[in-house]
């Protein structure tokens, strides 16, 4: 496994989806969806979430990270 700085968005097989109720720590993979749309379960009410994701090619190289998002749950 080889992590790159960027994974071409054609040669994408999956995604890394990493969750943390940290912006900075303690971020932990959830889901390793093949597509765009992805469904998180299992969360808090009123409880801020921090969500970043990573591309995955088809030999298995992971790219970087993107930027990390927040979500508040109601």
């Amino acid at each position: 496994m080889i992590v790159r700085t960027a994974v071409p968005a054609d040669d994408v097989n999956n995604y890394q989806v990493w969750r943390s109720s940290s912006a900075t720590a303690g971020f932990a993979q959830v889901g390793t969806p093949t597509g765009t749309t992805f469904t998180v379960g299992s969360l808090k009410r009123h409880t801020t979430y921090h969500f970043r994701v990573r591309g995955v090619d088809t030999s298995g190289n992971i790219g970087t990270f993107s930027a990390t998002v927040a979500a508040r749950t109601s």
